[in-house]
């Protein structure tokens, strides 16, 4: 599923930079990626299960293929409608941080209570019954449908050539050779895919499951500490976020990556020193300690330099689309973002295999 979404990526982002209808450049692949999404999703959670064991596999893998060509249509837009929502390079910033507000607030906040506390208690069997995850894809396409309707409404005025920078007779021009193009002499894509290598797969292995489960579940001996300290994070993480938006809009996206890029870096630093010196069973909310404000602290600095890293890096894809335009004369940001989600993807896969290659050893002797 990897390769395959690498795949339609590159075709999907020259789709939306060649499209220019009366529906606009952006809405139709919304509106088509999430109604595709949401019935391909349906099929595979309720269909599945009831085909004939000798075609279930085949008839998962279809369905998942085609999953993959809609989900390809909502990621690229998430991306390429960053240059046309605002030239303002003081307002792309507040992108981000309304995208760490949201994020932390719908997937630290009301996802992680409504799927422990409302839908497991409805079901005895927990996730061997099928009705659980029938329930959460309802909830979850109703819940996607609702985001897609709004981000229409809100693409509705700037989704026009007006705000499309269009050069036609460049854009309709395009060829695959023109994402080497890119990569070859655009400056700016190369230093953020730098940044994107780096910062990205630090930020990855950090967060990866198998830490928070180490830290938690076997040097704490209290996985459920961290559903507890989490949320205390939040409006910390939030307020620092803040303050980062208010850097990248008075000092540029630059600056502000820059900043917490160094604040990630020290943190972490100082992190290593505290889980092999420190005493993490004494980890604790029922009786409050020095070592559990100081670890909470940390996580708190730790957090705000993942997310906003994270958050600050997509409305950076709209400078350096205005950028390309500059340059080569074609607007393409549906290119410029697949090449960042190429990179993106790739991290991802491969701060799973180095977080696995450096625990070996530790979950085993552990």
């Amino acid at each position: 599923m990897r390769f395959w979404d690498a795949v339609t990526d590159p075709i999907i982002a020259m789709m939306v930079d060649k499209t220019g209808g009366k529906f606009g450049k952006y809405r139709p692949f919304i509106a088509i990626g999430n109604v595709g999404m949401a019935v391909s999703i349906a099929l595979l959670f309720f269909t599945t299960h009831k085909i004939l064991q000798a075609g279930r596999l085949l008839y998962f893998f279809f369905l998942y293929v085609v999953y993959i060509i809609f989900y390809t249509m909502q990621t690229t837009i998430h991306k390429a409608a960053q240059a046309s929502l605002t030239k303002d390079p003081k307002r792309r910033p507040l992108y981000g941080l309304f995208n760490t507000i949201l994020s932390m607030v719908v997937m630290s906040t009301a996802f992680s209570y409504y799927l422990p506390n409302v839908v497991i208690k409805k079901y005895p069997e927990g996730f061997r019954d099928v009705g659980l995850f029938g329930e959460l894809t309802i909830t979850v396409i109703i819940a996607s449908a609702v985001c897609a309707i709004l981000s229409i409404i809100g693409l509705w005025a700037k989704d026009k050539p007006d705000f499309w920078d269009t050069n036609k007779k460049a854009t309709d021009s395009l060829k695959f050779r023109d994402y080497w193009d890119i990569l070859k002499n655009n400056r700016s894509m190369q230093m953020m895919i730098i940044e994107s290598t780096s910062d990205k797969l630090a930020s990855q292995i950090a967060g990866h499951p198998t830490v928070s489960i180490i830290q938690y579940g076997i040097l704490a001996d209290n996985y459920g500490l961290m559903g507890k300290i989490n949320p205390i994070t939040i409006i910390p993480v939030v307020l620092l976020s803040i303050f980062g938006a208010r850097l990248a809009r008075k000092s540029g996206l630059r600056k502000g990556i820059v900043f917490f890029s160094w604040i990630g870096i020290a943190v972490n630093i100082v992190l290593v020193f505290v889980i092999s010196f420190g005493n993490m069973s004494s980890l604790s909310l029922s009786s409050v300690n020095l070592f559990t404000v100081f670890w909470i602290i940390l996580l708190i600095f730790q957090q705000s330099s993942r997310q906003f890293i994270s958050d600050l890096s997509y409305p950076l894809i709209g400078d350096i689309t205005d950028y390309e335009t500059y340059r080569s004369g074609k607007f393409v940001p549906g290119m410029i973002g697949n090449l960042y989600s190429f990179v993106d993807k790739f991290v991802a896969s491969l701060a799973t295999t180095i977080a696995g290659f450096i625990l070996r050893d530790s979950v085993i002797q552990l």
